[in-house]
Formats: C-alpha cells, sequence, structure tokens
C-alpha cells in the first residue's frame, strides 16, 4: 500500500515525503487506498507528525493550548515524586519499599507496551502516557508541541554523544 499516487505540497511529499512509499511503519496515519496521509501526519510513508503535531503511540495528534504549562507540571511532580520517593526509602521497610517497586514496575510495564504496535482503545493510550512518567520518558511533554522546530535528530546525538565526551575528555585532562 503507498501513501500517495501523486507528489503535491500539500501531502509532504514535495519535501521527500509519501509519493510511492510504502506505509508498513505506522499504517495508522495512512488514509485506505493510498489516498495519502492522516490529518497531522506526512513525510515518507507518513512517519513524520506535522508542525502542531505530536506523536502518541501510532498516531499524530494535535497539540494542546498550554503544553509548557504541562511541561512545567510534569516536570514540578517528578522532582517531587523523586523527593518523597527517597524519603520514603529511608523511612519504611523492606516490605514496603517492595510493593511500591512492583507498582512502579507495572505502570512501566503497562507504558511500554501501549508503543507496541497494536490498536489500543484510545483510553489505554492516555493511560499509558501517563504511566510513561515513571520511565522518565519524555513523550509525556509531547516536547514536539513546546519546542516548536527544533531538530531532535541534533538534540539527541548532541545530548548521546557529544555531551558525553566531553565530559570524558574533561574529566581525564
Amino acid at each position: 500500500m503507498f501513501a500517495v499516487a501523486e507528489i503535491t505540497p500539500e501531502n509532504g511529499a514535495a519535501a521527500g515525503g509519501c509519493a510511492q512509499t510504502p506505509c508498513d511503519l505506522y499504517p495508522d496515519r495512512c488514509l485506505a487506498a493510498g489516498a495519502g496521509c492522516v490529518e497531522g501526519s506526512w513525510r515518507t510513508g507518513c512517519i513524520a507528525c506535522k508542525v502542531g503535531y505530536y506523536r502518541s503511540g501510532g498516531r499524530c495528534k494535535v497539540c494542546g493550548d498550554n503544553t509548557a504549562a504541562s511541561a512545567a507540571v510534569v516536570a514540578f511532580f517528578t522532582v517531587v515524586a523523586g523527593l518523597v520517593g527517597y524519603r520514603a526509602s529511608q523511612i519504611l521497610d523492606n516490605t514496603s519499599t517492595a510493593l511500591i517497586k512492583g507498582v512502579v514496575s507495572t505502570m512501566q510495564y503497562v507504558s511500554i507496551n501501549v508503543d507496541v504496535n497494536i490498536r489500543w482503545p484510545d483510553e489505554i493510550v492516555a493511560i499509558g502516557r501517563w504511566f510513561s512518567s515513571v520511565n522518565l520518558n519524555i513523550d509525556i511533554i509531547a516536547p514536539e508541541c513546546v519546542s516548536g522546530n527544533f531538530n531532535w535528530y541534533y538534540i539527541f546525538w548532541t545530548g548521546a554523544v557529544v555531551v558525553p565526551a566531553t565530559l570524558v575528555v574533561i574529566l581525564t585532562f
């Protein structure tokens, strides 16, 4: 199945995308009978979300109005949860700590399984997104919405390679 039959600026094909490309990776983002990409997705095989949309599972959803505020709230609760968890580990016994670890592990399991290419109900995907906060998963804040048009490819490689390599050089010499 192909995403589109002709190249047009509207379907993203003119910018290197969708025309005559198999739609295997994200079939939910492609229209039936090769008619193009669903609203919010584009590029080769409908693999990317347009500006103003964020990736949620295998779909592209519209960004909310207050995504920066949402990111701040998530960051706040992550810090608070870390502080509470640290203090709880000092106060609670081993059985209680093991129970909390089990709950957190279950939440992580659910959040990871939501990303599997299965047609999950929207409610389960939403729950999985909230549970992904225990994974410190950056997708919970929809960075595409907060940042605008940053190039996440370069940000990833900078964070994963350049920063650690620089730290090694600084600490070594």
